[in-house]
């Protein structure tokens, strides 16, 4: 097995025996051979854990029974439907912040904060398709871990979501917050050490805001924490062929990139379908992580090749057989790959603040 040195410290093996876990370092030593890897990805067959075959057998087999949510098209029901799983943080302080114009309506925040001094503050994008999903509950105790863990304020954003709010509202919501964070972390958290992620949606609209920031704001955020992002609205070859009832297939996501985007056309436009946007030479240290059996695999293996295409710090994680959710939600937020995904996160954001 060869190994690769990671741009955080360590050697990470490309097939570990004990999660299956594929670390590629895009930069620095071993970048190289990174990155030939990565060119021929699909073409190199990863053994799947066994408890994971097992995992995802149960899930098709499950998913079998349910109507698809394309078929269902009822964005308000799955909104209802996930709602109904939150957990909410008694340590969890809710906020909102000023939109990005005149007549945008209040952003709201979620505010997780450590017991010990803060050191940093972690911006988060909550995932959901754009469609479902909220920054209160979804997400509480994970993040108020990572708050204790890192010893930063976690602020997770509560944009607006589709079909009610189309593109590009939602990342209008936020550009405000990634702004208003950069004016205001001093002086609301006494700390000036910023990093940002997201997972799924949440990493698009993450990365999509980003992008959108001036250079002087962008150079405030020392990494990204993006968590296999859905970087093409138009489908990348992943997405397209994935045909399995794994949490979501390529007909599933599609039906969510409706919501946020009806038109056909405007999909296409590199501010909607980032992965096609040209990218300045100043982005900011970042890891990308997704399981094998992700609709979404190709937009992270594309993504990383682009982020160090550019000449910034690229890691890449990969879970050989985990689905869509690996570590933060659905049937894969547990398992033993979950839990060496948060903290393969952790460390690398830890190493960056």
């Amino acid at each position: 097995m060869a190994s690769y040195q990671s741009g955080y410290g360590g050697k990470h093996r490309i097939l570990s025996t004990k999660t299956g876990v594929v670390h590629i370092t895009l930069h620095g030593a071993g970048a190289s051979a990174g990155r030939e890897l990565l060119k021929d990805f699909h073409k190199h067959a990863m053994e799947v854990p066994a408890d994971i075959a097992t995992l995802n057998a149960e899930i098709e087999a499950a998913s079998a029974k349910v109507l698809p949510l394309d078929l269902k098209d009822d964005a308000r029901g799955a909104r209802a439907a996930r709602a109904a799983s939150y957990e909410h943080g008694a340590r969890r302080a809710d906020e909102t912040i000023p939109g990005l114009g005149k007549r945008d309506p209040p952003v709201g925040l979620a505010v997780f904060e450590p017991a010990a001094p803060v050191e940093g503050v972690y911006l988060h994008f909550h995932g959901g398709g754009w469609v479902v999903g909220s920054a209160f509950g979804q997400n509480d105790a994970r993040l108020q871990a990572m708050a204790d863990a890192l010893r930063v304020a976690v602020v997770s954003v509560d944009y607006r979501l589709a079909p009610e709010n189309r593109f590009p509202r939602p990342v209008d919501d936020s550009v405000a917050a990634f702004e208003w964070l950069e004016r205001r972390a001093a002086e609301r958290f006494g700390a000036t050490t910023l990093v940002a992620g997201g997972e799924s949606s949440g990493a698009h609209l993450c990365l999509a805001a980003f992008l959108r920031l001036a250079p002087a704001v962008r150079a405030r955020y020392r990494a990204l924490n993006l968590v296999y992002g859905f970087y093409d609205l138009e489908g990348t070859p992943s997405n397209r062929r994935f045909d399995r009832r794994l949490v979501f297939n390529g007909r599933e996501l599609a039906w969510f990139a409706k919501q946020l985007q009806p038109d056909v056309m405007l999909r296409k436009d590199p501010a909607c379908s980032i992965l096609r946007a040209d990218f300045p030479g100043d982005l900011p240290p970042a890891l990308f992580s997704a399981g094998t059996h992700d609709a979404l695999l190709d937009d992270t293996l594309l993504m990383a090749q682009k982020w160090a295409d550019v000449g910034a710090e690229a890691d890449l994680v990969l879970y050989p057989g985990a689905a869509h959710g690996v570590g933060h939600f659905g049937p894969h937020e547990s398992t033993h790959q979950g839990a060496d995904l948060l903290r393969r996160v952790n460390k690398f954001l830890e190493g960056k603040m």
